[in-house]
């Protein structure tokens, strides 16, 4: 729910979740999208204003180097799983399709 209350949010054009600039609340969230992107989340199609959002904050040198720093190959490690996974029809993606072709 919170994904989706943050997507409206960002598809009114503003830059950062609370205005024009960066605050607390960004990087806060922004590791939240991190982990699940790590596990397969699909962002893209369920939260598109969330992944652009989180394509510009990753994208800034300070989260790469103070967030991702020496986390790389994690991430890396996760997102290979998270592939693998949803290729296996186990993973988010296919679960969460699962889930929403049972609600309608």
């Amino acid at each position: 729910m919170a994904f989706f209350q943050l997507d409206q949010t960002l598809q009114s054009g503003q830059s950062f979740l609370t205005g024009t600039s960066l605050t607390l609340a960004d990087a806060f969230w922004a590791m939240k999208v991190l982990r699940l992107k790590e596990c397969g989340y699909p962002f893209d199609d369920q939260h598109p204003a969330v992944a652009a959002w989180f394509g510009r904050i990753y994208a800034r040198p300070s989260f790469q180097t103070e967030v991702m720093g020496n986390n790389h190959l994690t991430n890396r490690i996760f997102t290979l799983k998270a592939s693998i996974e949803n290729a296996l029809g186990v993973g988010l993606t296919p679960v969460l399709r699962r889930l929403q072709a049972a609600r309608h």
